[in-house]
């Protein structure tokens, strides 16, 4: 009666008095509690005197079920028992310190660290890919002060900008390709090892990589608005060229992510530069959209050998309208200003387009505001379809838009149909079935600007060529796990273990059929009977008799087997020659 006499204030401060006097002579326990009543009594103070009651009860109400949990009154009790050896074995005052961060440890070693969900159907392939490369077993430790999904998408994102002041920078060589309507792709390779004067812009057949040499390529596409300077990339392009790896990052600029010819193009460049080199993809956000999109319109009829997607869009107009309507604004407002930079750079690249300054004045859209859904809009409305036309013709041409932009065209002009008129907005989660390649996703189930519904992880399960790796933590482009954010990520590292895993698996089978096949075409599996068939098979292409074969084309005999001691020193195609064995 006292302390409700007194005021809320006055009997906060008591009960802090005493809740501090209990915390240095006591455990743990009973200073947690105070705490507890201390905060409750605090909401009290300011909430109006109808909620009171009910805020009271709700609090007390939550506080008997988390310690009705055994989990968490394991871990009060360690914190506890730390709390007494600290207070007999050291100052008191650090009692109270070292058991609140035992127990935080605590529920940092058994709640926060995890290791990934793996989904994927039970194929021997996949069974040997997620082994290999240890999928499961690698333990995603998110930052101990940055476990939250914000801290780890805007937070450590941006200290992690740091590093790169004193890291030895990743060098760039560009590489200017034309596009299947005229305009130029940029690929910019990685080369730690070029000049200073390397580092400007060159044209196509300017000092390219060799096409000679046959080590792994790795193609790395940025997110939306995003660079080659981006650490996500920058942390990659490292981590792959430690590997022994040739790194190159596509600069695509392009605001239309239906469009798939652009990738075609920079797939089918790079293949015919290095035939004999495995080709690989990495995509992050919206980059992951437009590879995922690739893979499900090709299927089997592409160059890459695997794939990666990294915190992909799997649907950028739900995601778009879930940012807006649940997430934080400042989410909203970024993805707006990334799809602003998108925009400007299209409109720089793109040679339809005759006078950017006077296309920007003309459609308005530097008016149109932050909102990626009006941007896109807007913009694929105003772009012109025809090279051959200029900006204005094409406008004042309604016929020479694709079906497509037309229904942007008509959804800019009535703002009421803004979330019903979606049929040109693509969606990479409705060509997940067409995906015909070994291909790794990577995502976090707190991701806030591109989650994953559940109809989409039912489709990816579906498919036979996709290995899905979610965690409930990680945020966006995340997965830091370093005290400080610095050095590759957990999912650079899976990534790079997904890609090592299949280039194994490959050259494991490539080396295989390469010995049945030097070991067929020389006779070393088949008896005396069918050596001498297929002798006579040979001859009779060659245009001889089948009976008269010299000696010298029939297989010897002491070959017509491989002994087991030649069988455990076969390490090339040579060396099941007759003259080798």
């Amino acid at each position: 009666m006292a302390s409700a006499s007194q005021g809320p204030v006055q009997a906060l401060a008591k009960l802090s008095k005493v809740a501090l006097r209990i915390s240095a002579r006591n455990r743990v326990a009973v200073a947690c509690l105070s705490a507890w009543s201390s905060i409750t009594l605090l909401l009290l103070a300011g909430a109006p005197r109808k909620h009171r009651w009910s805020l009271l009860s709700l609090f007390y109400r939550s506080l008997w079920m988390a310690l009705r949990s055994s989990h968490l009154r394991n871990m009060v009790f360690s914190a506890a028992v730390v709390s007494y050896i600290a207070g007999k074995r050291v100052k008191s005052k650090l009692a109270m310190p070292l058991s609140l961060g035992t127990l935080y440890l605590l529920y940092y070693h058994f709640s926060v660290k995890e290791n990934a969900c793996i989904r994927c159907q039970a194929s021997y392939w996949n069974t040997m890919i997620v082994e290999k490369a240890r999928l499961a077993q690698q333990p995603f430790c998110p930052t101990i002060w940055a476990i939250n999904r914000h801290a780890q998408t805007i937070t450590c994102l941006v200290l992690s900008m740091v590093e790169w002041l004193w890291s030895k920078p990743v060098t760039y060589v560009r590489q200017c390709i034309v596009g299947w309507d005229g305009n130029e792709q940029h690929l910019d390779w990685v080369d730690e090892v070029l000049q200073p004067q390397a580092e400007e812009t060159r044209r196509s057949g300017q000092e390219v990589p060799s096409s000679a040499e046959s080590r792994p390529i790795c193609l790395l596409i940025h997110g939306l608005g995003d660079d080659r300077f981006h650490p996500a990339l920058l942390r990659m392009a490292r981590l792959c060229r430690n590997r022994g790896w040739r790194v190159v990052a596509w600069s695509y600029w392009r605001l239309d992510f239906s469009e798939t010819r652009d990738l075609t193009v920079v797939v089918d460049h790079i293949s015919q530069l290095a035939p004999q080199a495995p080709l690989m993809a990495i995509g992050w956000s919206a980059g992951g959209h437009i590879l995922l999109n690739y893979l499900g319109t090709v299927g089997k009829s592409t160059q890459l050998v695997c794939a990666v997607a990294l915190s992909p869009a799997f649907d950028l107009f739900t995601h778009s309208k879930l940012i807006a309507e649940e997430e934080n604004a400042f989410y909203y407002r970024f993805l707006g200003m990334q799809a602003f930079k998108c925009m400007r750079r299209h409109v720089k690249n793109d040679r339809r387009i005759s006078d950017p300054g006077r296309f920007m004045e003309d459609f308005r859209l530097t008016r149109v505001g932050l909102e990626p859904a009006r941007i896109y809009d807007n913009f694929l409305a105003a772009c012109p379809s025809d090279p051959h036309l200029s900006s204005f013709e094409s406008v004042a041409s309604p016929r020479s838009f694709s079906e497509r932009r037309a229904k942007a065209a008509a959804k800019s002009r009535e703002e009421e149909l803004a979330y019903k008129v979606f049929e040109h907005y693509p969606a990479a989660c409705h060509n997940l079935g067409g995906i015909g390649i070994p291909t790794l996703l990577v995502y976090s189930q707190d991701d806030p600007v591109a989650n994953l519904d559940p109809s989409s992880v039912a489709e990816l399960e579906r498919n036979r060529n996709i290995i899905a790796a979610s965690t409930v933590r990680g945020g966006h482009v995340g997965f830091y796990d370093t005290f400080f954010p610095a050095g590759s990520t957990w999912d650079a590292r899976m990534a790079a273990a997904y890609l090592g895993a299949v280039l194994e698996a490959l050259s494991q089978t490539h080396y295989m059929l390469s010995i049945l096949k030097e070991a067929t075409e020389q006779g070393l599996f088949a008896g005396p009977g069918q050596n001498a068939t297929s002798a006579d098979a040979k001859a009779k292409a060659a245009g001889q008799a089948p009976g008269v074969v010299s000696a010298a084309s029939r297989p010897a005999p002491a070959a017509s087997t491989l002994r087991p001691s030649v069988m455990r020193r076969i390490c090339s195609q040579s060396d099941v020659r007759p003259g080798a064995v």
